[in-house]
């Protein structure tokens, strides 16, 4: 059966979505706020935020990512669970590993790694986002 998340919008430019990220044991967690983010290949948490988790074993990567801020190799760091949204739950999830401070609000993003596994519909009408899929993570 497909799961169903829909987000209210707010009028907002960005499109927050609520979250649960367990420690690397899974016996503790932390809600954050990840934006979803269609122009980013994957998702994205900020290196304070795993590390005040527990998460420390963070893989170089020898993939380079293009952005706006430059030209760069993130840190890897392999998620025991993440929750997105109380309805898709993802399991030993590898994410980039964001080295920027500041980021008041949020914790990271979703990616197109996600996002490309589910159907998302953006209704400017309603300003809703409506994401349906059925992961067997």
């Amino acid at each position: 059966m497909d799961s169903l998340l829909t987000v209210d919008l707010m009028g907002s430019k960005t499109i927050p979505i609520k979250c649960y990220l367990y420690s690397p044991k899974k016996d503790y967690g932390m809600r954050v706020m990840l934006i979803y983010d269609t122009g980013a290949d994957k998702t994205s948490l900020t290196k304070d935020t795993l590390e005040y988790l527990g998460y420390t074993n963070f893989k170089q990567s020898a993939r380079m990512k293009r952005t706006a801020l430059g030209v760069f190799s993130p840190p890897i760091c392999d998620l025991s669970r993440l929750v997105i949204g109380n309805q898709f739950s993802l399991l030993n999830m590898p994410v980039d590993v964001m080295e920027i401070e500041n980021t008041p609000g949020f914790h990271g993003v979703i990616g197109m790694d996600f996002i490309s596994r589910v159907e998302s519909l953006i209704s400017g009408s309603n300003n809703t986002l409506t994401i349906t899929g059925n992961l067997q993570d």
